[in-house]
């Protein structure tokens, strides 16, 4: 039965290894892979943040710059720059949407302070105030500006034979001339959104398919995105980031870890000295420009909670300046790393033979790769899988256990079957259910108990004039119905002698011996209800009919494991056990009778009536009397053919 259960042990965990493995693919295994990646990665190292890189927002204070602001007091005094006049003069104008000439005073501002290039991440799908002056700007720094426009994917007459077409939007030609284009001004603002929502790769470079020529007619096929234009701007060359392929990004850290400044405070001098040094701040950085703050609705999920997508843009800007990405392993390591871990259980199940120790080995596993991955997380930038392993081992260790219960309690009941055709149930109960209480009985102990013995009369010849598989049969009915009604009424089976029968009540567990002495009363007169039911069976079949004597007796005897080593049986000796055959051969006198000995019959009274019949001699001392029990109705041998015949 063991090499059964580790069989099934094993089956079954290769079967759950490969439901991991395929179903960490599926949709809701993904998304409980994806948080347990995203756990290494909050916990895990960040990315170096570059100091180059600065986030000036368009923000909540920026926008509460109203109409009526009083510039001069505004100003507190100083004698702004007419640049910097005009900016805080068209921000408290007519509000949002601000003219456009702000952001092309911004860029002046910021190159004229040393910066490595600017990146509007605001898209202009459509024409508006200040154009002109934006547009001359980005003309004037073309090689180190850099603009949003948006990647669309449609399904509809425009796509291609896949049924999908991406059109790229750009900024309208009264702020993004075609000779500004044509030096790649404009890149997308898109990110690689998983299909739980959350941002955690970017594509830096794509191509365009069925361009649509009516909304833009330019032929370009390749694009790139806003920060791979950004740091190319910058002057940085990442020859590796023009693949097509998503890259998964090292974020620097949650929100916030890139500070937002906001932009109105570089048109106030006092802010312009104070917090940017005069512009030297600015010195030899990559500028980013974008919304911030709870009014632009332009914020997306990452493994780090809900960050701004100028933030995001920023990481990948970073990513791609200090090289830090996180390589996935591809679909058949991770499937090769579950079925490791399959391998593992069923190996510990093999030599780890204890389920509580196998299970903390397991459990000890689990937390190993656990630290495994987030080492090689943080030194070599590789996410390993951890659910389905860290799952395999904890749900694996578990199905080993369990299954070793199960086979185990099956096992024991096979066992506590076999057992109890050949010794009595309660004595299988005690000794599978309370051991210990069992072995306090083996080197012997005194109790008073209840003996019954029961006899086939003429049995010799009776089997004299039977065939031997006519009387085996017969005797195996006989003795299944006594054996019943002594179970039914808690005894126990101690032994066959022949065609004899003895059960005790007491030994194994006990009542007291008014109770036990009832129980055998009433085993016996069943005993005689069962054997009449019998005979009427057999004298219908044509088959010879059976007699038996039943005898009872109380007192101490010594219960113990008597034998010798090769075999040992459970029993009891004692005067009382000499008594009780002694009744049973006397009851030949009184046919059809049950004996009680004197000790039995006085436990009896309440419940049942006897009769004093007589005494006889034990050993040749003691003096037994003995009683018929009135059961109410006498129980006559069976009319007809009888084995007495």
């Amino acid at each position: 039965m063991r090499g059964k259960g580790k069989a099934f042990q094993i089956l079954f965990v290769a079967l759950a290894a490969l439901a991991a493995a395929d179903g960490q693919f599926l949709f809701q295994a993904s998304r409980m892979q994806w948080s347990f990646d995203d756990y290494i990665e909050l916990v895990g190292r960040k990315a170096q943040r570059k100091a180059e890189l600065i986030f000036l927002a368009v923000d909540d204070i920026s926008l509460r710059l109203e109409a009526d602001v009083d510039i001069p007091d505004f100003l507190d005094g100083e004698n702004p720059q007419p640049e910097e006049r005009r900016a805080l003069e068209l921000m408290a104008g007519k509000g949002w949407p601000w003219s456009r000439e702000i952001y092309a005073l911004a860029i002046e501002r910021l190159f004229a302070a040393g910066a490595r290039a600017v990146v509007l991440d605001l898209t202009f799908p459509k024409s508006g105030v200040g154009d002109d002056a934006l547009r001359a700007a980005i003309d004037r720094h073309a090689d180190r500006v850099v603009v949003a426009g948006n990647l669309i994917t449609t399904v509809g007459e425009l796509s291609g034979e896949n049924g999908v077409a991406k059109v790229f939007s750009v900024p309208a030609d009264t702020v993004v001339s075609p000779e500004a284009r044509a030096h790649n001004v404009v890149g997308y603002d898109n990110y690689w959104i998983y299909r739980d929502g959350l941002v955690r790769s970017i594509i830096y470079r794509t191509t365009l398919e069925n361009q649509d020529d009516l909304l833009r007619p330019d032929e370009v096929t390749t694009i790139r995105s806003l920060p791979l234009l950004a740091t190319k701007k910058a002057g940085f060359s990442i020859p590796s980031a023009e693949d097509r392929r998503p890259r998964h990004m090292r974020f620097a850290g949650p929100p916030g870890t890139f500070k937002p400044r906001s932009i109105y405070e570089i048109f106030v001098p006092r802010f312009w000295r104070a917090n940017y040094t005069s512009g030297r701040l600015f010195e030899g950085k990559i500028v980013l420009i974008g919304a911030s703050g709870n009014w632009q609705q332009d914020e997306h999920a990452t493994p780090f909670d809900m960050m701004p997508g100028p933030e995001i843009h920023l990481n990948a800007i970073n990513c791609l300046l200090t090289g830090e990405f996180i390589t996935d392993l591809p679909a058949w390591p991770r499937r090769l790393i579950v079925y490791g871990a399959a391998a593992l259980v069923v190996l510990l199940s093999a030599l780890i033979l204890r389920p509580f120790l196998r299970l903390v080995a397991c459990m000890g596993l689990a937390a190993c790769w656990v630290m495994l991955a987030l080492w090689l997380f943080n030194e070599r930038g590789l996410l390993v899988p951890t659910l389905a392993p860290v799952g395999m081992l904890i749900v694996g260790g578990f199905i080993c256990i369990t299954s070793d219960f199960v086979f185990e309690r099956v096992e024991k009941a096979r066992f506590r079957r076999t057992l109890e055709r050949y010794v009595s149930k309660n004595v299988v109960g005690k000794l599978l259910d309370d051991p210990k209480a069992f072995d306090d009985h083996l080197g012997g102990v005194n109790k008073r108990v209840t003996v019954l013995f029961s006899d086939i009369r003429n049995f010799t010849r009776f089997s004299a004039q039977t065939s031997g598989q006519t009387l085996v049969a017969q005797l195996n009915e006989y003795f299944t119905a006594m054996v019943e009604c002594v179970f039914a009424h808690g005894g126990t089976l101690d032994k066959f002698m022949g065609d004899a029968l003895m059960a005790v009540w007491g030994n194994a567990t006990s009542a007291g011996p008014p109770e036990d002495a009832r129980a055998a009363a009433r085993c016996a007169i069943a005993m005689r209800i069962a054997l009449a039911a019998l005979n009427e069976g057999w004298l219908a079949e044509g088959r010879p009919v059976l007699d038996i004597g039943i005898a009872l007796h109380d007192g101490d005897v010594v219960v113990g494991n008597i034998g010798s080593p090769n075999r040992m049986e459970f029993t009891v000796i004692g005067d009382a056990v000499n008594a009780a055959w002694r009744l049973q051969e006397r009851s030949k006198e009184h046919p059809g009778e049950i004996l009680v000995g004197e000790s039995v019959a006085r436990l009896l009274e309440g419940e049942f009536q006897t009769e004093e019949a007589g005494e006889l001699t034990v050993g040749g001392s003691l003096e037994v009397k003995y009683a018929i029990l009135i059961t109410g109705a006498r129980a006559p041998a069976p009319a007809g053919k009888s084995a007495a015949a």
